[in-house]
């Protein structure tokens, strides 16, 4: 089960689905409010996230007698954590990219930085004006012209609760040190060469059965671009 990073959707990483479907059922889930799922009027928490997917996936057969492996990347590396925290029996392992594990004065600088549109007029002038940002951004990581644009037209739709995942990220980070040691099954660690390279690896200490698969060469667009060394940590951490 891939939960996507805030505020993409599953689209992000078809290449890494594919490779990953070869040997497996893959099941790349929307968080609520985004892409395809419906989502709240008000801002949920991680943990919230985190209940509605765990209902879906009961609602889709699994459990403790058809249990799955869960893969976070960025904002869904903390809501995996807690899926697991919430079906511990449900839950086999745990693999997370991005762990927001940061001090109280970088969340709060991020919650501080968060847009503040109302309307989606406002939205969407804070879209133009950001997009050249957010092409130059996709550019340096490699990314596919046509993998970026869909996945970047399947983020407007949540319009004005755009940010909702992104202030229950950084407001988790107040409580990620007492929750996150509460994961009991075994977690892969992903550190890539991205801005929450660092968070990850202070994150290993508070985990009780963990492994760290170091990719230092490898930004977050390799899930877009070149998942294999990914996928080969993955496969060698799942299958053990």
């Amino acid at each position: 089960v891939m939960i996507h990073q805030t505020v993409n959707s599953a689209l992000e990483s078809p290449g890494f689905f594919q490779t990953m479907a070869q040997d497996r059922v893959v099941i790349a889930i929307d968080t609520p409010g985004v892409g395809g799922s419906d989502g709240p009027d008000v801002a949920p928490t991680i943990e919230n996230y985190a209940a509605a997917i765990a209902e879906g996936l009961h609602r889709m057969g699994f459990g403790p007698a058809r249990p799955v492996d869960v893969v976070g990347f960025h904002s869904g590396s903390l809501i995996a954590a807690e899926i697991a925290i919430l079906e511990p029996r449900m839950v086999r392992h745990a693999a997370l990219s991005g762990v927001y594990v940061v001090s109280e004065e970088r969340w709060k600088k991020a919650i501080a930085s968060l847009p503040t549109y109302k309307t989606s007029a406002e939205f969407f002038e804070w879209f133009v004006a950001t997009l050249p940002v957010l092409r130059k951004s996709a550019l340096e990581r490699g990314i596919p012209d046509a993998d970026w644009g869909r996945a970047l037209a399947d983020s407007l739709r949540p319009l004005t609760k755009r940010e909702f995942v992104h202030e229950a990220a950084f407001t988790y980070a107040a409580r990620a040190k007492e929750r996150l040691p509460l994961v009991t099954q075994p977690v892969l660690l992903l550190a890539l060469g991205d801005g929450l390279r660092q968070p990850t690896l202070d994150s290993q200490p508070l985990f009780k059965n963990v492994m760290l698969a170091d990719l230092p060469q490898y930004t977050d667009g390799a899930y877009f671009v070149d998942p294999t060394a990914i996928v080969a940590a993955l496969r060698g951490f799942l299958d053990r």
